[in-house]
C-alpha cells in the first residue's frame, strides 16, 4: 500500500545509488524479496544493511543475493532463518562460484531435504540419527542442522560419505558440500569461514548507507546529483 512504499522507500533509493542498479529493478528486487521472505517493511532498513554488508564480503553483488531470496525466501521465512544466517549460507555458496538463482534453488532443495522427512533424505537422515528439529519440533537452524550433519558424517570414508547425495539431492549435493566445508575451513584467525562472515553480516548496521556515500562520493555521483537536479 501506500504507506509500506513510502516507509520503505528511502531504503530502496540507497540501494539503487550503492549498487548501480536502475531505480525500476531494485525496487522489483526488493518487493520480490519481502514478499519471499516475509520481511515487513519495518524491518526492510536491516534486510538491506545484511545484503549491501555481503555485497562486500563475499562474493556475490546485493543483486545476486536478492535474486537467491526470491528463489528460496518462502522455506527461510516457514523454518524462521534469521536474515544474517541464510545470508551467510548465500554467502558461502558464493564465494564457490554458486550465485543468484542458481544458489536459491540449491539451497531451497537443500532445505527441502534436510527438513521434510520424505523420500531418500528422510531415511538417510533416519539412518545418521539426526534430526533438523528439537524436541518439540522446532528447527534447530540452518548451521546447527550443518554441523549434525557434519558430525555425522565426518568419520565416513569417501563410498560411504555418498550419503551426501541423499541429502543435498544429485543435482545440489555440491551446495550442501560447500557449507560444510565452510565449518571445516579455518582462516588465520582461527575462525571458521561461515563463523567469520556470519559475524561480519551480524555487525551489518548502517552498511547500505555507507555504501551508498562511497558510491556517490565521487565525480560520477556529483553528476548524477546535478543531472537529477537538473531533470526536476
Amino acid at each position: 500500500d501506500v504507506n509500506t512504499s513510502i516507509k520503505a522507500l528511502p531504503s530502496v533509493l540507497k540501494l539503487s545509488e550503492a549498487t548501480n542498479l536502475d531505480l525500476a529493478r531494485t525496487s522489483d528486487l526488493v518487493t520480490d524479496a519481502m514478499s519471499a521472505t516475509g520481511t515487513e517493511a519495518g524491518d526492510l532498513a536491516r534486510f538491506l544493511d545484511v545484503a549491501a554488508k555481503a555485497n562486500n564480503r563475499s562474493n556475490q553483488t546485493a543483486e545476486q543475493l536478492l535474486e537467491g531470496y526470491i528463489r528460496t525466501g518462502a522455506q527461510l521465512h516457514d523454518l524462521h532463518v534469521p536474515i544474517e544466517e541464510s545470508a551467510t549460507a548465500f554467502g558461502v555458496l558464493a564465494n564457490r562460484g554458486l550465485k543468484a538463482e542458481e544458489a536459491g534453488t540449491a539451497l531451497r532443495s537443500v532445505l527441502i531435504n534436510l527438513t521434510t522427512g520424505a523420500g531418500s533424505a528422510g531415511k538417510t537422515m533416519e539412518k545418521l540419527g539426526i534430526s533438523a528439529f528439537d524436541d518439540e519440533g522446532r528447527f534447530i537452524g540452518l548451521k546447527n542442522t550443518m554441523m549434525r550433519v557434519n558430525d555425522a558424517t565426518r568419520n565416513m570414508s569417501d563410498e560411504q560419505r555418498n550419503a551426501l547425495s541423499a541429502l543435498g539431492g544429485k543435482r545440489n549435493v555440491a551446495a550442501l558440500s560447500d557449507m560444510l566445508q565452510s565449518l571445516n575451513t579455518t582462516l588465520a584467525d582461527g575462525r571458521t569461514e561461515w563463523d567469520a562472515l556470519r559475524e561480519d553480516l551480524d555487525n551489518a548496521g548502517g552498511a547500505l548507507n555507507k555504501m551508498s556515500k562511497v558510491k556517490m562520493d565521487n565525480l560520477w555521483g556529483d553528476l548524477k546529483i546535478l543531472e537529477s537536479a537538473m531533470q526536476d
